[in-house]
């Protein structure tokens, strides 16, 4: 029992000697719930500026390009996703986007002095002018409407059979399944009273 005496006088000298030292000891610190804030945030650190994307995107259908002339000479051109698009430079002032499947990407073009001479966001559409074009040498006369969303072809509007609107569908699978997207096929077939 005497030692467990000296020992808690010992630890309450200890305290006092201490002061306010034994007091953060025991208090949990206040600094990692402030870091943890900062760390959640979402603006860049001090120095860091972001370049993001402006104006409206670069439409182009997949399998399909575009020649992109450059104010002044780039250093550096370069796409974000290589899978939606690939740019090839001609000129130092001239560059080639080839759009390759449905999806969106951002091309940049940077000069020798770091000053952005591009920043375009590119959004890559199904070749939906070829589908177009086929469905009315396939099925002619026909109220089709096709639009290309989120990497799918979504074809619209009334046609005369059931027949005509499962050549539709078919057609549209083909050029649909050229990049691995699908149909959604809302077609309404007119039947006779």
């Amino acid at each position: 029992m005497h030692k467990i005496l000296v020992l808690a006088a010992a630890g309450s000298v200890l305290l006092g000697v201490t002061g306010s030292n034994a007091a953060e000891l025991l208090s949990p610190p206040a600094a990692p719930a402030a870091k943890t804030a900062a760390v959640t945030t979402s603006a860049p650190p001090s120095g860091v500026s972001q370049v993001p994307a402006k104006g409206p995107p670069i439409l182009l259908e997949a399998g399909k390009g575009t020649l992109i002339r450059l104010p002044r000479p780039a250093a550096t051109v370069f796409i974000a996703n290589p899978d939606v698009a690939d740019v090839q430079v001609k000129s130092p002032a001239m560059i080639y986007v080839n759009a390759k499947t449905p999806g969106e990407t951002v091309l940049y073009a940077v000069d020798a002095d770091d000053n952005v001479l591009l920043n375009a966001p590119i959004r890559v559409e199904h070749d939906v002018s070829r589908l177009r074009q086929s469905l009315h040498a396939l099925i002619p006369g026909e109220n089709v409407a096709v639009e290309s969303v989120d990497g799918s072809l979504v074809l619209k509007g009334n046609v005369s059979t059931a027949g005509r609107a499962e050549k539709a569908n078919a057609l549209a699978a083909s050029i649909a399944n050229e990049t691995k997207g699908k149909v959604v096929n809302q077609l309404s077939v007119a039947t006779p009273n």
